[in-house]
C-alpha cells in the first residue's frame, strides 16, 4: 500500500534503554524513526538524551519533531536549538521532515 511506520519518539520508550539492538532490528524492518526535538537537550530526562544523541551520532533520525502542548514545551525547544545534536541533525541534509508537506 505504499505506508511507511513513523515510531515517535522511540528515546523515551524506557523499556528499550537496557538493548540497543531492538532500536537496531525495528529500523532494520524499514520503520523510521522520529526524535523529540526537547529530549535532545534533557526535557524527558537524562537517558532519552543519552538515548537520543545516541541516534543522531548513528544516524539512525530520520524525522525531528516535538511534542509541543504549553508554554514549558516552547520554552524548551529555543533552548534545544543551542543543543551540538539539533544542529547537526538540523544541518545533516538527512532529515524527511519536508517529505510530509
Amino acid at each position: 500500500m505504499g505506508l511507511k511506520v513513523i515510531l515517535a519518539h522511540p528515546e523515551r520508550y524506557p523499556f528499550y534503554y537496557h538493548d540497543f539492538d531492538e532500536y537496531k532490528r525495528i529500523r532494520d524492518l524499514g520503520v523510521l524513526l522520529q526524535v523529540n526535538t526537547n529530549s535532545l537537550c534533557g526535557y524527558y530526562g537524562k537517558m532519552a538524551k543519552v538515548i537520543g544523541e545516541k541516534f543522531v551520532s548513528l544516524g539512525m533520525v530520520d524525522f525531528i519533531g516535538t511534542d509541543c502542548h504549553h508554554m514549558r514545551h516552547v520554552e524548551n525547544l529555543k533552548r534545544s536549538l543551542r543543543e551540538k545534536s539539533v544542529k547537526k541533525l538540523l544541518t545533516s541534509g538527512v532529515l524527511m521532515n519536508q517529505m510530509l508537506a
